[in-house]
């Protein structure tokens, strides 16, 4: 049985790793703050947890043994815009949890990070502040920065932008403002992301110390355009009115990503869902639910 301390259980990484790998011989321990919405994780089994508040973060290596911390909480700073709100969850959360894992003996950190650059956002920059620091632990435990590129799939937030899009057109918004659209992204769904992050936590059972990276992506780009131009599609929305270049690109927008899985391959993982079967999956939980 691998005891496993997860970061972020409630947002939408954490809860899907936690309901779908809890399946598996994990005992999984998570934090909560107590303004937390539990409602992603109301049907996990509770007796496979310790529930604590962040004040006390701690109490559970004193209790527990931990073998190996995965951080997936993040702020994107969307809906808190505050700086240090940011700094605290990107960079100062993590960093306190590496210095307890340094100081009860955990030997494997999985830090989830963004495929993005650091000079896109304070979210991005803070990211890369972190993975920094990660490396300089790297003498004590096995450190793992794992880049996620654009994930979606069922119950996400609303204000990401692939479930905003989809609720806008499963509304029949009149018009939905763009910008031109011509910057490509790797969108990957979540069960592909899990999956390789299972990957991850394996491979890193065989380690104590030392430092290493992966890319989860399909390894395929394509335009923001020619993604939406498939959402409406799958939604047989031909009300909306699609106004590309009504927006501009985001400051240092980068127009082409990348993501290199080669790592991840060599592991025996592949990506499972195409970008039309994870958006039929998603559609359908929204029609539902809407």
């Amino acid at each position: 049985m691998i005891n496993i301390l997860i970061t972020g259980a409630t947002g939408y990484l954490g809860s899907s790793v936690l309901n779908q790998l809890s399946k598996k011989k994990i005992r999984f321990y998570y934090l909560t703050r107590k303004q937390s919405n539990l409602f992603r994780i109301k049907n996990f089994n509770k007796n496979k947890n310790i529930t604590i508040n962040y004040n006390n973060i701690e109490t559970i290596f004193k209790k527990n043994k931990i073998d190996l911390i995965l951080h997936c909480a993040t702020s994107y700073g969307t809906k808190d815009k505050n700086l240090s709100n940011i700094i605290s969850s990107n960079l100062f959360l993590p960093l306190k949890l590496l210095d307890l894992a340094k100081k009860y003996g955990v030997k494997r950190f999985i830090n989830t990070d963004t495929i993005l650059k650091k000079n896109i956002s304070s979210y991005t920059l803070s990211k890369f502040q972190f993975s920094e620091w990660l490396k300089k632990y790297s003498n004590d435990l096995y450190c793992c920065n794992v880049k996620i590129e654009h994930f979606f799939g069922p119950g996400d937030d609303d204000s990401k932008f692939v479930i905003n899009l989809i609720l806008k057109l499963l509304n029949k918004a009149e018009k939905i403002e763009l910008t031109k659209g011509t910057q490509k992204r790797d969108f990957i769904y979540i069960d592909d992301v899990v999956a390789a992050i299972e990957k991850i936590i394996i491979h890193t059972l065989t380690f104590t110390k030392g430092y290493n990276n992966f890319e989860i992506g399909s390894g395929k780009s394509i335009s923001i355009k020619k993604f939406i131009n498939i959402v409406a599609k799958e939604l047989n929305n031909k009300f909306t009115k699609l106004i590309y270049g009504a927006l501009p690109f985001r400051k240092n927008e980068p127009m082409d990503i990348k993501v290199n899985n080669r790592k991840l391959v060599k592991l025996g993982w592949k990506s499972n869902s195409t970008i039309s079967q994870g958006l039929k999956k998603t559609i359908k939980f929204y029609k539902k639910k809407y």
